[in-house]
């Protein structure tokens, strides 16, 4: 924006009464509203308060959530795309042919803090850990060693402090645990964003491990609790196979699916409590490989999206976390070959568009189609633009 442009803005803000700029302002991407933080000390003032970012961020989640894309482009390059509620005309094909996305209408995000990782001496291999109002957690190198809170719209990132155990003894001499899974989500109950890594050791003793991390207080604390390998051993016997697709809901949960049995298992963020979650009904062929199954968010909530491997019709279940119980949100009759979707979203106030891991969106109906410019999806997951900051930095 050039001067002769923002002293314009600004001359026009003033005429305008107050009540209708916050009105204004609310209704913008987190991306625009960057812009106004230079038109005056009072907008910056505006746009830092927190309850403006508070109300902000909650219009934006549930009236502007699209998908965001985290991949990687033939050349290897990482990238990450925001799919909007909101696709332009030009966008639209008429499901005969499939159409390249144009970036028009669609957000390249920068990965700022990529550079970062170069201390490390190697190509990160950031995997996805969970993303909750607007901010995005990220993890390097499959023992979760190295954590990132990372906004998108603000490209604002902080990285976080190492967790515990890998400063033991054990770790340094070269062993590993057998599995971690990782999560992020949000306690509404203390106001703070939290990471959660879950190890299994086979040396030291073996056994399950919790820590989880507060990002407002910067510190790992290890959940001490002689349950774990209980919670952990008594629904299956042999090895797990949990699905690297953790899931953050509001209510404070974060999830995730074994592949073998389709159980979730969830860790409450304010108890700091492990638990198991039963499958829907309709998937409860688990044990056999005739039903394909994953787990996303669906307007906050945690969804499942089941598709019996002899159909094409592919049903979407949200858990009601009070009642913990299962209920068919919607079914949806897919096009060709059924497979299931990365994520579902909502465009243009109607359509649903479904995204594959072959960087394919499609129109539910069989009707419009995009093609993502990318050679693989790493992770797709709903998203919504906004200027929460990133606590403890």
């Amino acid at each position: 924006m050039t001067m002769g442009r923002k002293r314009t803005t600004a001359a026009l803000a003033q005429k305008l009464p107050e009540n209708i700029i916050v009105d204004i302002l609310f209704k913008l991407p987190a991306r625009s509203l960057s812009r106004f933080r230079l038109l005056s000390r009072k907008y910056l003032s505006l746009l830092q308060s927190p309850d403006f970012i508070t109300a902000h961020a909650r219009d934006s989640c549930l009236n502007r959530a699209g998908v965001l894309v985290l991949a990687e482009s033939i050349s290897g390059k990482k990238e990450a795309l925001f799919l909007p509620p909101v696709i332009p005309p030009d966008n639209n094909s008429n499901g005969t042919s499939i159409e390249p996305v144009k970036k028009n209408g669609f957000t390249d995000f920068p990965l700022p803090f990529l550079k970062g990782y170069s201390e490390f001496g190697e190509e990160p291999k950031l995997r996805y850990a969970g993303s909750f109002n607007g901010l995005v957690c990220l993890i390097h190198h499959r023992w979760g060693e190295y954590w990132v809170l990372w906004n998108p719209a603000t490209s604002q990132f902080s990285f976080a402090p190492p967790p515990i155990l890998p400063q033991r003894d054990c770790f340094c001499n070269g062993a590993r645990p057998h599995r971690v899974i990782a999560g992020f989500g949000y306690d509404s109950a203390v106001g703070d964003y939290k990471s959660v890594r879950v190890s299994w050791w086979t040396e030291d003793g073996g056994g399950v491990q919790v820590e989880v991390l507060s990002w407002a207080k910067r510190s790992w604390t290890e959940i001490q609790d002689r349950s774990l390998d209980t919670i952990l051993t008594v629904k299956r016997q042999g090895s797990w196979s949990f699905q690297n697709l953790p899931v953050a809901t509001s209510n404070g949960g974060v999830y995730w699916m074994d592949t073998g049995t389709g159980m979730v298992l969830c860790f409450k963020l304010h108890d700091e409590k492990l638990e198991w979650i039963s499958t829907p009904d309709d998937a409860a062929a688990a044990a056999s490989w005739s039903v394909l199954r994953t787990i996303n968010v669906w307007k906050g909530s945690l969804a499942m999206f089941v598709l019996p491997v002899q159909d094409s019709l592919l049903s979407v279940w949200l858990f009601d976390e009070g009642e913990s119980s299962w209920s068919t949100l919607l079914t949806i009759p897919l096009q060709g070959s059924p497979c299931i979707p990365e994520a579902i979203w909502r465009v243009n106030g109607e359509r649903l568009f479904l995204l594959y891991v072959n960087c394919i969106a499609c129109d539910s109906t069989g009707g419009a189609r995009l093609k993502l410019p990318f050679h693989v999806i790493s992770r797709a997951f709903e998203f919504a633009e906004t200027l929460v900051p990133i606590p403890g930095s």
